[in-house]
């Protein structure tokens, strides 16, 4: 798998952060099977995709807490579906 297809994945995973998708979603996008795609992504950046996803997810709700919103409407925003969930994803990140 070339880089670019590592690009594309974070490309599709950023412009997505607050919408719900799946592996295969982001496999369509790329053009590679969802297990081919899982295997060369996690291989090259030492990640899983969803965990890359939730880090970025995680990244994204720091800094919309920096603002006056509340955690649980920032946690719904970023696809946490729990206030517990994300600060689990919160404590494993940071």
């Amino acid at each position: 798998m070339e880089n670019t297809h590592i690009d594309k994945i974070r490309e599709f995973v950023n412009e997505h952060l607050t919408d719900e998708f799946s592996l295969s979603e982001i496999a369509g996008y790329v053009g590679y099977s969802a297990f081919h795609l899982a295997r060369e992504f996690k291989a090259i950046t030492g990640v899983s995709i969803m965990e890359y996803t939730r880090d970025q997810r995680v990244f994204a709700a720091a800094k919309e807490l920096e603002t006056d919103r509340g955690v649980c409407e920032v946690a719904m925003e970023y696809c946490f579906d729990t206030h517990a969930s994300s600060t689990k994803a919160f404590i494993t990140v940071f």
